[in-house]
């Protein structure tokens, strides 16, 4: 799940937020049986973690070693 494990600067709380919305919109989705929503924001969620996954990495990669961090995501020694 690239998404919700990305760059160390992302407030966890966020990331588990974001989880639980996704999960509790597809449940309802299931509640309802209203199966063409559950497959568009299925399909949409897929894409989303496993194709902007590695765009997000390598946008962060190039700002970090731009910025002179290594490229590896983690903040420098003082911070932001």
């Amino acid at each position: 799940m690239a998404i919700f494990a990305t760059a160390a600067w992302i407030d966890p709380a966020l990331r588990i937020g974001a989880a639980i919305l996704v999960v509790a919109a597809l449940g309802v989705s299931c509640a309802l049986a209203a199966w063409p929503v559950l497959i568009v924001g299925f399909a949409g969620t897929l894409l989303l973690l496993i194709v902007c996954g590695p765009i997000e990495n390598a946008i962060q990669g190039a700002i970090d070693r731009r910025q002179g961090n290594g490229g590896d995501g983690a903040l420098p020694p003082g911070g932001m």
